[in-house]
């Protein structure tokens, strides 16, 4: 009987008929009979082909006898279909090669991310660009996105930095800048973490791939002397309920033991309301307005120093309070502190 011995000859690969040793050559002479059917050969899982296997006919009598055929398969894999044109005379000792290679594909190899780091304090109001820094085996991939979402009623979100694939540079690390913009209310931001294909994350990174970062808006106090119960007082600006300061820092700074000075002028003479003789904290009234919350909280003032200076030799008459104020900055909402004082509660005028 007429036999081709088979020969498979492959490293990190799979045959499907590597137990086929031989087939027959026996025929009709001067025809044709496929004598092996999509014989496929398929790399080893993370291997791939850098090319293509082949088939060889060198070892064969008549090479001139033998045909194939291969197609290119979806996964990755080579079928061969090989015919053989029958002699008069059939070959004995024939010997079919196919010789095949795969080789590590770099992009299929599983690999680890370990872990990120960034600085997680809240955000400045005015705003500020942070380094996010990421570790992992060299080439692991994975997505990143950023998301702002308000915390007040009605939250909207807003994306800042939709996801992006970026890869662990050969070093173990990839590092990219994100910038945070400046806030008139308050934010959280969520720093979203995915792992793509092939790529997973460590047990320590996978409990902690949401970053979660805040941002207060700046916390506005403002003074103002003012009058209710008649307009004949000059106050130190030219409209009354004008600003007088303005003291704007983040939430929980504290502004420490700030000066200011009120100059008020009235035609008649000037003289004190209260027989104490000295104005006190409760002489001012402290609110918020503008508050974007129902629940806004108001920063805490506290008082020393405060004076004042009487002068009816003067033209127009001339009263000076001064005093110092340290602020312990809270969170209003969008809105300000408003610490008013009135001259009518502490002052009379002839």
């Amino acid at each position: 009987m007429a036999n081709v011995t088979i020969k498979s000859t492959g490293s990190n690969v799979i045959d499907n008929q590597s137990s086929t040793l031989s087939v027959s050559l026996e025929g009709v002479p001067n025809t044709v009979s496929t004598i092996i059917t999509d014989r496929k050969i398929t790399p080893t899982i993370n291997y791939k082909f850098t090319k293509q296997p082949h088939i060889s006919f060198i070892k064969t009598s008549d090479p001139n006898r033998y045909s194939y055929s291969v197609v290119t398969n979806l996964d990755g894999s080579y079928s061969f279909t090989v015919k053989y044109h029958h002699s008069l005379t059939q070959p004995t000792n024939d010997i079919i090669e196919f010789f095949a290679e795969a080789k590590t594909d770099k992009d299929l190899v599983s690999r680890k991310v370990f872990g990120w780091n960034m600085t997680d304090k809240e955000i400045m109001p005015s705003g500020e660009t942070r380094m996010l820094k990421l570790t992992g085996d060299p080439g692991a991939r994975l997505k990143y996105s950023v998301v702002k979402k308000t915390v007040e009623s009605s939250p909207t979100s807003a994306t800042i930095h939709p996801l992006n694939t970026v890869v662990i540079g050969d070093d173990g690390f990839y590092e990219t800048a994100i910038t945070f913009p400046s806030a008139t209310q308050r934010f959280n931001y969520t720093i979203t973490l995915l792992p793509e294909a092939n790529t997973t994350f460590s047990t320590e990174l996978t409990n902690s791939s949401v970053i979660i970062l805040r941002q207060w808006p700046f916390q506005k106090t403002k003074l103002q002397i003012i009058e209710t119960n008649d307009t004949t007082w000059v106050l130190p600006t030219a409209g009354v309920n004008s600003d007088h300061f303005l003291y704007s820092k983040s939430r929980g700074s504290t502004s420490y033991r700030e000066e200011f000075t009120f100059t008020c002028t009235h035609t008649g003479d000037i003289t004190f309301k209260n027989s104490s003789g000295v104005i006190v904290p409760a002489n001012f009234t402290q609110a918020i307005t503008g508050a974007t919350v129902s629940n806004p909280i108001q920063s805490r003032v506290t008082y020393n120093e405060l004076n004042y200076v009487i002068d009816n030799t003067a033209s127009p008459n001339t009263v000076v309070i001064t005093g110092q104020i340290t602020i312990a900055h809270e969170y209003d909402a969008g809105g300000q502190t408003l610490i008013t004082l009135n001259v009518n509660d502490i002052l009379l005028h002839a």
